[in-house]
């Protein structure tokens, strides 16, 4: 049997200060105020090698790309809930669809989301910086 992994991190992305994208489509009560910054707990899980599903911890829901691009939420896990995870040369994470293989997880620098077709490697926006959660 494999085992799961999970990790509780805080995803710090390059244009904008917290992985902001939980609090547009979670519930509020998800969304942590510290500093003037989110604070969103999230759940990496690891579903095989090098592909995760991220969940928001408090609003119990899992990230998901749809077929035109957008990210939402949803209660279960689906193949829309599958990222490849990878370790950048620049030590950021990216996160791309495992469906929808050309389009990455990414934030603009207003925290908004960046829709999938708009994102592509070497874009800023598409890196994460994953930093262990404090409890």
């Amino acid at each position: 049997m494999d085992c799961i992994h999970f990790h509780v991190p805080n995803l710090y992305s390059t244009v904008s200060c917290v992985f902001a994208i939980l609090i547009y489509f979670c519930c509020s009560s998800c969304l942590l105020i510290t500093g003037g910054h989110a604070v969103i707990k999230l759940q990496l899980q690891a579903e095989e090698r090098g592909v995760v599903s991220i969940k928001g911890v408090s609003a119990n829901r899992f990230l998901a790309m749809k077929e035109d691009g957008r990210l939402l939420a949803l209660k279960c896990a689906t193949e829309e809930c599958f990222f490849f995870e990878r370790l950048e040369s620049n030590n950021y994470n990216t996160y791309r669809s495992r469906k929808y293989s050309d389009w990455y997880v990414a934030l603009k620098r207003t925290g908004q989301y960046k829709p999938g077709p708009k994102t592509g490697p070497g874009q800023k926006a598409i890196l994460f910086l994953p930093m262990s959660a404090k409890s």
